[in-house]
């Protein structure tokens, strides 16, 4: 999706009509906006989300107001206002053009009546030149730029730092299966289980008493997984609440001068029994994997010690190694003669000693098979004493981690008593509700870890009764169809949920790689982002890997990290999937614009220089919009890579208001200015 043209007519402060040609150039990749406080920059982002989606903004008031007010006030009672935002836009080789408009007249007591209510319409030249008309423009919008996804690529950048609160993991899990095409599995994952319950009925009708009763079982399962599933859902969000009123609470805590250095210890507290949990977790993990692959060791010393002694009783006995090999006497039997040159003929005396010497002769390949058993007692012995010694070495380090541990939550417990003690700024209760917080997040983790035992008990038991439905005989045509169909879907669902899971965790590791390599170009600090399984946005110390307090300006890199990194993932699996695609499937990946108010939010002058150089790669186009104090400290940077420039005229009637101008490029524009006949409005102009 790339950018062409967006026209704007009555729009909120936009008067009459004004447009904008933004820059396509891949090298000049660059659309900046410029606009005073007030001037319309949140207007003109949620121009964007209104054409396409009919949806506004979180920070954009009074959606009802749609009609520029000054066209409004001077609007003859009866007549009519047209509203409405056009998009030109290339997607694939097709020219898209929506609209979206609405119409108002005013009655004559001054009041605003809809006339049409916000209607989309989307115009399409195809590669051919052939103009159509898309016959529902909300879906066909969607499909090239689905809804949940648009909030990551049209954003106020002083808001985006949500993306890294707890609260955002299932929006950003949800945009990941979005790009992926992975909404379409689970769609599927959500609608087998009907069909299941439909052949499972079928099956109960004309099925053996077998099957009748392995259907039962199955359903019976499959609703104790739902409700299980369910059950774990809601716990993870409860957790997630818990966790973001921590934040929360932590947040005022900093803010108070009485807490604040109690709060930073408990940080750098809270940092160590983080390393502490990932240390328990690596050695049990070593445990595990030591006992699995060398677990056998502990009960075979015996065998060992067997098999040893009896190699020495056979050395001892000459039988090894063996005085004559077999394959010797054999070819002596067969020449008919002895080494010697005595004849070996049947019935001479010579014959006779060879083949009582042939059954005392050893088969090589016995030989040899007993020397390996014998290297490999002896080798399992020595790596049973080395085993032993590296369990109780992991063993012991994490029982030291677990010390540790418990050390630093009493520190953390004495910290939060002495917290609870101060009433100042309302410090105790802030810290009890803490308390109280943080019991309820880790009553939630506790049932979450319940609820996982129990799934995964559930679901072997499924696999055990699909294997027993797949083994049971039918006896009519129509049970062993409805068997057939049974097996087949069940087997379909297993599948389906393998490769969701496969595909969300190869992606997330993508993402979190890519979000790497972008953080580390933008951030001058020793910070590494990870991307946890469970899709939260965290920073790392990179020397310790300890969780790292962050600063609005590092949420605000980090997040902006995550949505180049989402852009560059979604351009990925566009290519991917290139050539496979129709206007019906489902959307997989994309190239899409970045389209930011508020680029550079509240971020510092260093910070500022290393989001401007890299703001533009992190999508194929970038439309900046921001004020002149947004701006300084960035543009310099920025420059180069800016293809267009416009500026928000903005006219106020307010007597006393200083006229102020900006200077682009050398041009100079009016910027804030003073209306001559007291409307109040904007304007856009480029910058030439």
């Amino acid at each position: 999706m790339k950018l062409v043209r967006m026209r704007l007519e009555n729009f909120r402060q936009f008067q009459g009509i004004n447009e904008i040609e933004f820059a396509q150039d891949r090298t000049k990749n660059v659309t900046l906006i410029w606009g005073a406080n007030g001037a319309g920059k949140t207007t003109l982002l949620n121009a964007f989300t209104w054409v396409l989606y009919g949806q506004f903004t979180k920070d954009f008031e009074k959606p009802q107001s749609l009609a520029n007010q000054s066209t409004w006030k001077s609007l003859p009672s009866g007549n009519q206002i047209r509203v409405s935002v056009e998009l030109e836009f290339d997607n694939a080789g097709i020219i898209y053009t929506a609209t979206r408009t609405s119409i108002f007249h005013k009655a004559s007591d001054g009041s605003s009546i809809i006339d049409e209510d916000a209607r989309p319409t989307l115009k399409f030249i195809d590669k051919t030149g052939r103009s159509e008309r898309s016959h529902n423009p909300d879906d066909h919008l969607r499909q090239i730029l689905p809804e949940r996804l648009h909030s990551f690529f049209f954003f106020n950048g002083e808001r985006i730092e949500h993306l890294v609160q707890a609260s955002a993991y299932e929006e950003i899990e949800d945009a990941i299966k979005t790009i992926l095409g992975l909404k379409v599995v689970e769609r599927a994952i959500k609608h087998l289980p009907i069909a299941t319950k439909r052949y499972e009925q079928e099956l109960r009708a004309h099925g053996t008493d077998e099957q009748r009763d392995i259907a039962r079982k199955l359903q019976e399962l499959d609703s104790k997984v739902e409700q299980s599933q369910a059950e774990r859902s809601e716990c993870e969000r409860k957790a997630t609440s818990w966790q973001d009123e921590i934040d929360e609470i932590d947040k005022k805590l900093r803010g108070t001068e009485e807490a604040r250095e109690q709060q930073k210890r408990r940080d750098d507290l809270m940092a160590q029994e983080a390393d502490q949990l990932a240390n328990i977790s690596k050695f049990t993990d070593r445990i595990h994997l030591l006992i699995r692959e060398r677990g056998f060791l502990a009960f075979g010393l015996k065998l060992f010690n067997q098999t040893r002694d009896q190699f020495v009783d056979k050395r001892e006995k000459k039988e090894l190694p063996a005085p004559v090999k077999k394959d010797f006497i054999e070819d002596l039997l067969e020449d008919g003669e002895c080494i010697c040159g005595a004849s070996l003929t049947e019935g001479t005396a010579g014959h006779r000693h060879i083949m009582k010497w042939k059954e005392r002769a050893g088969l090589a390949e016995v030989e040899q098979r007993w020397n390996e058993l014998h290297a490999y007692a002896d080798s399992f012995i020595s790596q049973r004493l080395k085993m032993a010694t590296d369990l109780a070495d992991l063993l012991d380090d994490r029982q030291s981690a677990s010390n540790q541990l418990r050390v630093l939550r009493e520190q953390l417990s004495e910290l939060s008593a002495g917290l609870q003690g101060i009433t100042r700024d309302n410090i105790d209760h802030l810290e009890s509700a803490r308390v109280t917080a943080q019991r309820g997040k880790d009553d939630e983790i506790r049932q979450q870890g319940r609820l996982d035992n129990a799934l995964d008990e559930l679901k072997s038991k499924k696999l055990q009764l699909e294997a027993e439905l797949k083994r049971a005989a039918s006896v009519e045509a129509k049970a062993e169809l409805a068997q057939r169909r049974l097996t087949v879907t069940r087997d379909a669902l297993n599948v389906l949920e393998q490769v969701r899971t496969i595909r969300t965790e190869q992606t997330r590791s993508d993402l979190d790689a890519k979000i790497k390599e972008i953080y580390s170009r933008i951030s001058f600090k020793p910070y590494v982002p990870e991307v946890s399984p469970s899709f939260q946005l965290d920073l790392v110390h990179a020397d310790t890997d300890e969780p790292v307090a962050k600063s609005t300006g590092e949420n605000q890199i980090l997040s902006l990290s995550f949505v180049g990194a989402l852009a560059s993932i979604a351009r990925a699996r566009y290519e991917e999937t290139k050539g496979t695609r129709s206007p019906q499937t489902e959307v997989r990946g994309g190239i899409f614009p970045i389209v930011m108010d508020a680029a550079f939010g509240s971020l510092d002058l260093n910070y500022r220089r290393e989001v401007a150089l890299g703001l533009p790669d992190l999508a194929e186009q970038v439309v900046i919009i921001v004020s002149k104090s947004g701006g300084e400290g960035a543009y310099e940077h920025l420059n180069e890579r800016v293809g267009r420039s416009f500026v928000i005229q903005y006219t106020t009637p307010k007597m006393g208001t200083k006229p102020e101008k900006i200077t682009v490029d050398g041009a100079e524009l009016p910027y804030v200015q003073l209306s001559d006949d007291g409307a109040e409005y904007a304007s856009i102009e480029e910058v030439s």
